[in-house]
């Protein structure tokens, strides 16, 4: 099932479908991301936002959630569902297709490393499972569920560590394939 699905991601990327996620990718990062930033910094007392760090207690969560506010917390729940859908399908239909596409320029047809196209999903799924969670803590408070609560820190440890995996081995194929260009032009030009 794997093979199949890498398979199919990596048949369905072109640089042009690159290229679209990208700017949208972009306009995530400059302009709604750090508006959403600037107005949980506000709401939260300068404690930020849970899904800003990569490793954190229950204790903390209710710390943050506490920090937020009846308002604040419904701010945060409201920005979940308004933004922080749109932004985790964003960043990995970035990075199947270009680690799909990069790939496909780089390895074999049946290297396992084209595998790799498969991480951000679970970027995603972790990413989902955080927001999904958080919200819900948010939406108890000050009930506290540790369980709900230990749910997001893994989710969102998890999800970082999926998002700097996805990120690795894109800039590992995007070096192999600059290094393959440069060595391909060198043949061309006759310097080999």
């Amino acid at each position: 099932m794997i093979a199949k699905l890498s398979n199919f991601l990596t048949r369905s990327s072109s640089i042009a479908v690159v290229a679209f996620f990208f700017i949208l990718l972009l306009i995530f990062i400059s302009v709604i991301i750090p508006k959403l930033n600037n107005l949980m910094s506000e709401v939260s007392a300068g404690m930020g936002s849970p899904d800003t760090l990569v490793l954190y207690s229950h204790k903390k969560l209710y710390q943050i959630a506490s920090a937020y506010g009846v308002n604040g917390r419904l701010m945060y729940i409201e920005t979940r569902i308004k933004y922080d859908v749109a932004w985790p399908i964003i960043y990995t239909l970035f990075f199947i297709t270009s680690i799909s596409w990069f790939g496909r320029n780089i390895l074999s047809p049946d290297s396992k490393a084209g595998y790799a196209n498969i991480l951000p999903v679970f970027a995603a799924l972790f990413d989902f499972s955080e927001n999904i969670s958080v919200s819900l803590v948010m939406y108890l408070f000050p009930e506290k569920e540790i369980v709900l609560s230990n749910i997001a820190s893994y989710s969102t440890f998890l999800k970082w560590l999926f998002v700097s995996s996805s990120m690795a081995v894109l800039f590992i194929f995007v070096f192999l394939f600059t290094w393959k260009q440069i060595k391909n032009l060198a043949k061309k030009t006759g310097k080999v």
